[in-house]
């Protein structure tokens, strides 16, 4: 299972978890299912859950999407091992917002490059029921397929008290 890392601002701030905070509870939802899905099942890196960006400039960069009501992208890249890493997510309300994110997550492999921006190891919270429904549902083959809304949970608030 590949590891999910965020990026971390110089000042300690997380812009994911900000994210968030910020969202409603379903996208969170939605979200959470996802990434567990993006880590878990190679499979899940094909449209039309994960774009990548062919433009020479952002061709490390991929594009994460989720839908309700609102289009919500998370930018991200991926490191020499193939760990996520969890660079800028945002509402999609016109096409200059994603060039604006691509920009904003060069900036942000650069500060991780150069030492000024950190990474933090995103912390996964099994339920086991979850957990037994997630392989009864998959088969335990996983794959593109994974739809069990409670796959698992993040545990966001631990990661607060960690900081």
């Amino acid at each position: 299972m590949r590891k999910i890392y965020l990026y971390t601002e110089p000042d300690g701030g997380v812009p994911f978890l900000r994210f968030l905070a910020v969202t409603d509870e379903k996208m969170r939802q939605k979200l959470r299912h996802g990434l567990y899905c993006l880590a878990r099942f190679p499979d899940y890196m094909t449209e039309p859950h994960v774009k990548h960006f062919n433009i020479e400039r952002y061709k490390d960069l991929y594009e994460f999407r989720e839908r309700i009501r609102i289009l919500v992208r998370i930018i991200f890249t991926l490191d020499a091992a193939g760990n996520v890493i969890i660079l800028h997510p945002f509402v999609k309300k016109h096409d200059c917002n994603t060039m604006q994110a691509l920009e904003s997550s060069l900036r942000m492999l650069h500060q991780i490059n150069n030492a000024q921006g950190g990474l933090t190891e995103y912390q996964w919270k099994e339920d086991a029921n979850a957990a037994k429904t997630n392989e009864s549902n998959h088969g335990g083959r996983g794959g593109a397929g994974c739809h069990s809304r409670n796959c698992f949970a993040l545990n966001f608030e631990e990661m607060r008290e960690k900081k």
